[in-house]
């Protein structure tokens, strides 16, 4: 619905909106919410940002634990996207094991601040 609106008619045009990043990420965290609501659960979901505009995208509790999920629209892995994980992990001193670098791209391993997921993936891991 939401590409209709903004008059986007195929996946190549999405792909080159300025907005795609800003759609992945919300796709994204719409589907997780749905796969949590439909399995009867009340999804704990959370935004978190610092006031040197550091963030972590989406933060999930669940069981006491709380995953720090970064969503980046890039097709090619590239070591700066994890400066937010590096600061949550600092700053909360979170487990690599509960941090997520979601992307567009297909590589996916464990990485220092946590683990790599092509987005398809992540709705199946997360």
């Amino acid at each position: 619905m939401l590409c209709n609106l903004l008059g986007i008619t195929s996946p190549q045009q999405l792909e080159t909106h300025h907005y795609y990043g800003n759609i992945l990420e919300n796709a994204l965290i719409v589907e997780l919410y749905k796969k949590r609501t439909n399995a009867g659960h009340r999804p704990r979901f959370w935004f978190w940002q610092d006031q040197k505009n550091n963030e972590i995208d989406l933060l999930i509790e669940e069981n006491g634990v709380l995953k720090a999920i970064e969503i980046k629209s890039s097709q090619t892995y590239n070591s700066r996207m994890l400066n937010g994980l590096k600061i949550w992990q600092k700053l909360k001193h979170s487990s690599p094991e509960n941090q997520f670098l979601v992307y567009a791209g297909e590589q996916e391993g464990e990485l220092e601040y946590g683990r790599l997921l092509n987005w398809r993936k992540a709705v199946e891991l997360l």
